[in-house]
């Protein structure tokens, strides 16, 4: 059975569709897949992305015949197990995220670009080592205002391993160079104010997804079509954003997943991060 496994941050698994579950979809119609298994995390770091592949490596068995997807995080992230719950704990941005306020000295644990730095590039590395990604994409903004990774280098000391900085720059070079994620600036929708929160609109899942591979017609129709769908509810005027947001939970973010176009292969596409390895978890949404 070839399938389709890939994972990432809220960019890969939002509540919605989105770039690499449309790609799922469409390879699920044209029967080139049997099945797909969306193993991202909102928040996500760079870490846990490849850890969920290496874990799904062994569970899934993914083989050479499977498809493997990446959608990439920011690099000041940091996730962790929570010793309590034995689950990731995906917190987001050291410095934007304020749960990370609940653990003491957070910062004097992790706050080390050049350790973060490190993680994504570990992580980067092994996964293409050990899988052909056929699907990849990243975010497309650094936080905590470092602009460039360039200035990251820039502060490094005299005492630096050389060999160490040198095999950084040159693997980071190769992660800057992946395709960005870019986000419009549709003045007809305040990011800010609804249930997108920052996020790409369906839409731009859909160019996204149109930049990485080629899309049945009925494919691009489809979700075009769910896309004007959302836009009508969220555009709505003289409606407060609760009320806008309730509609959209009503009538899209989960039984529209579910029911749109051909119900049987959305019903493929599982979501095992929220799912906890549930086959059933949209079936019962």
């Amino acid at each position: 059975m070839k399938r389709f496994i890939y994972s990432g941050c809220s960019f890969t698994n939002y509540a919605f569709p989105t770039w690499a579950d449309i790609i799922a979809y469409d390879k699920i119609k044209r029967g080139e897949i049997e099945a797909a298994y969306n193993l991202a995390m909102g928040g996500a770091c760079n870490h846990y992305i490849f850890s969920s592949l290496l874990m799904a490596k062994s569970k899934l068995d993914i083989n050479s015949e499977d498809l493997v997807g990446i959608g990439w995080s920011t690099i000041w992230r940091h996730s962790l197990i929570d010793p309590d719950t034995v689950q990731w704990q995906t917190l987001g941005s050291l410095f934007h995220n304020l749960s990370w306020n609940k653990l003491d000295n957070h910062f004097d644990i992790v706050n080390n670009d050049l350790y973060l730095l490190q993680r994504t590039v570990t992580a980067y590395e092994s996964a293409h080592a050990l899988f052909d990604i056929d699907f990849e994409i990243k975010l497309p903004y650094f936080e905590a205002g470092v602009d460039t990774i360039t200035e990251l280098f820039d502060s490094i000391p005299y005492t630096a391993d050389v060999t160490l900085i040198n095999y950084l720059r040159e693997n980071i070079d190769k992660f800057l160079a992946i395709p960005n994620f870019e986000i419009a600036n549709n003045e007809s929708v305040d990011m800010s104010n609804t249930a997108f929160f920052g996020h790409p609109t369906l839409q731009e899942h859909l160019t996204m997804a149109q930049s990485q591979t080629e899309l049945l017609d009925s494919t691009v129709k489809e979700v075009s079509e769910l896309h004007n769908d959302m836009m009508e509810v969220v555009n709505q005027p003289n409606k407060d954003l609760e009320t806008i947001q309730q509609e959209l939970n009503d009538n899209f973010f989960c039984n529209r997943y579910k029911e749109y176009g051909d119900s049987n292969v959305w019903s493929m596409i599982f979501s095992y991060a929220d799912a906890r390895y549930d086959h059933d978890y949209f079936l019962n949404c």
